[in-house]
């Protein structure tokens, strides 16, 4: 292994410290560290997409299902199936202006949207379920409604979150959903992050 002083800082999680000390001109000093910044890949995607070469078969996202079993996507499936998704969303007009709202807890779906957003530079908003499901007045999602404007909304049960779309303006934007029903048209979550036909993987933003 490189010595303490010359070692990247991600290799030396117990080493020594190695700290700077400079003073400014209002009379403050600065402390900073002795290491310089190991390299780090331009997009956070890069991580995926690594992982998903050197290990494509080991789980990433799990979850458990309505019969307590494991859903299991392994790094290789996160890594296609966001690549595709993206693609699908920039095919549909999402864009860096045209956000994606999530109003629900997380899912494995919503990683995959999410992940799909970010390859591309899409906007994702995680908003509080406990706006949608336990406000009165929905006060505070029509704000961040108003703020964000959402041209896709994730939900996990639909029926659930009805109310919540209607009260907050939300009743003309697309909604894909885990469990689609309530009264309006929605997408199942499950066929929208499934692989699209090929096409090259998106340019990230």
């Amino acid at each position: 292994m490189a010595s303490a002083a010359s070692a990247p800082f991600i290799d030396l999680p117990f080493a020594a410290p190695k700290v700077t000390r400079s003073a400014r001109p209002d009379g403050s000093t600065v402390l900073g560290s002795g290491y310089s910044l190991a390299d780090y890949p331009p997009h956070m995607l890069d991580y995926l997409d690594r992982w998903a070469e050197a290990a494509p078969d080991r789980v990433f996202l799990a979850e458990r299902d309505a019969e307590d079993n494991w859903r299991e996507l392994t790094y290789a499936d996160a890594a296609e199936r966001s690549g595709r998704l993206a693609q699908a969303l920039l095919d549909r007009g999402h864009s860096a202006e045209r956000p994606i709202m999530m109003l629900c807890d997380a899912t494995v779906n919503m990683g995959i949207l999410k992940l799909a957003a970010m390859r591309v530079g899409i906007p994702f908003v995680p908003v509080s379920p406990a706006y949608s499901l336990m406000s009165e007045t929905f006060e505070k999602l029509r704000g961040v409604a108003r703020m964000i404007r959402p041209t896709l909304v994730y939900v996990s049960k639909q029926a659930m979150f009805a109310r919540a779309l209607d009260a907050a303006g939300l009743g003309d934007v697309p909604v894909i959903a885990d469990e689609p029903g309530g009264g309006r048209r929605a997408s199942k979550a499950g066929s929208a992050v499934r692989p699209v036909p090929p096409s090259p993987r998106p340019s990230r933003a």
